[in-house]
């Protein structure tokens, strides 16, 4: 196996996963053949069961192909993670796709068990399945040089080493759970699996349950063979009904989360927010937001709430924020500041009435938009004016006013 896969090292990660569709679309119209010849159950089970593999190889070769902006060309460029969630979304379909295939198998099992069938040249049966064996060894001696190859996808990644590193190099030291004078809530393991190459892992599942089912056909049709039992080939077939849904099931609520915009199973939101109050003080953040990408991507957002306009204090605690949740696996973070408002008082009072007249939420009939309030200017006749909220309103009026009172 070694040597067959040495004589594929220049070969794409995308272009070996197009020659396992190739591999698997043949040996399903050979299995659909045979198992009409034959009247096996079990074997047609296990040939559509393929077919929905070989729509799965095709979501994570769409993946594997298209994973950045880049490579969908400047018409789509309102795809602006690329084709990044084609996976989940090819995977939860798929994963349906599967279900009503299982459901549909376990109920032809109970009419074969009601009216069982003669199974015809089980011979022929068996020799397809042991064809189908050695189909699965082919394919996962295609993928087995995919570690040494990279996709689209890696152009614009990191690993989680090298983050680290360059982490130390710029002074950041981590000990234990402790980093820059607060410890975290909770201890967390790093779960590589999370960052795996999912496109591929997920193909080698998929070859490993066809393997399975391929035994399962040779083991029916053998005892049909030996003994004449009838029983076999409907038995069989409830086996493979019942690993079809269960390899669906986690299929799809995998699928169905990272559509949903859920966090990341590995990462504690709460968690996270209590070490980034630990750094900026409790009740300073707030709207934080974690979710993923795809499997290799998570993301996160918040905004921080902070008592001045310091560009330093804030450029100080996202950093120490940042490097934070860079333990949590997190890479791609987005931080907004907020500044927190002072007690109205002398000037700021006067700040106050002035912003009320410019702008009174209660008098007016129209609601001000983020352009007048910001700049003090009516937006430009023909641009959209977008409303805002009252927060938008306080927070501008005071830059305003202390900008007017510092000139």
């Amino acid at each position: 196996m070694s040597q067959l896969t040495e004589k594929l090292p220049h070969i794409s990660k995308d272009n070996r996963i197009l020659l396992v569709i190739v591999v698997a679309l043949s040996f399903f119209t050979l299995e659909v053949v045979v198992a009409f010849i034959t009247k096996s159950l079990a074997l047609l089970a296990d040939a559509f069961h393929i077919f929905s593999d070989i729509l799965g190889y095709a979501v994570a070769w769409l993946a594997a192909r298209y994973a950045n902006r880049a490579a969908l060309g400047p018409k789509s460029a309102q795809f602006t993670f690329g084709y990044r969630k084609a996976e989940e979304l090819g995977g939860f379909f798929n994963g349906a796709f599967l279900s009503a295939l299982g459901v549909s198998v376990l109920l032809q099992s109970i009419d074969r068990f009601i009216e069982p069938s003669e199974i015809k040249n089980p011979i022929l049966v068996m020799a397809v399945g042991a064809a189908g064996i050695g189909s699965n060894v082919l394919m996962l001696i295609i993928l087995g040089g995919h570690g040494h190859t990279h996709g689209p996808e890696d152009s614009h990644g990191h690993s989680d080493e090298t983050h680290e590193e360059s982490h130390g190099r710029r002074g950041h030291e981590h000990k234990g759970q402790q980093h820059d004078g607060h410890a975290h809530a909770r201890p967390r393991e790093k779960k590589k699996k999370s960052f795996a190459d999912i496109n591929v892992l997920g193909i080698l599942i998929h070859i490993l349950g066809d393997a399975v089912n391929s035994i399962a056909v040779i083991i029916s049709a053998g005892i049909y063979y030996a003994t004449g039992f009838r029983y076999s080939d409907p038995i069989a077939s409830v086996l493979v009904g019942a690993m079809i849904i269960s390899t669906a099931m986690p299929l799809i609520l995998r699928a169905g989360r990272s559509l949903l915009s859920a966090a990341p199973q590995h990462i504690d939101v709460d968690g996270v927010k209590e070490d980034i109050e630990r750094i900026s003080g409790k009740g300073t953040v707030h709207d934080l937001h974690v979710w993923s990408i795809d499997a290799k991507s998570p993301v996160a957002s918040l905004h921080l709430l902070q008592s001045d306009d310091s560009l330093a204090t804030f450029e100080k605690n996202a950093e120490a924020i940042r490097q934070c949740l860079h333990l949590w696996g997190l890479h791609n973070v987005t931080i907004q500041p907020e500044t927190s408002l002072p007690a109205a008082s002398g000037s700021a009072a006067q700040c106050d009435d002035t912003c009320d007249r410019d702008h009174d939420h209660e008098l007016n009939d129209r609601q001000p938009s983020v352009q007048t309030i910001v700049t003090g200017r009516e937006p430009r006749e023909g641009s959209e004016a977008v409303p805002a909220d009252v927060s938008t309103c306080a927070r501008a009026c005071f830059r305003r006013c202390h900008a007017v009172g510092d000139a």
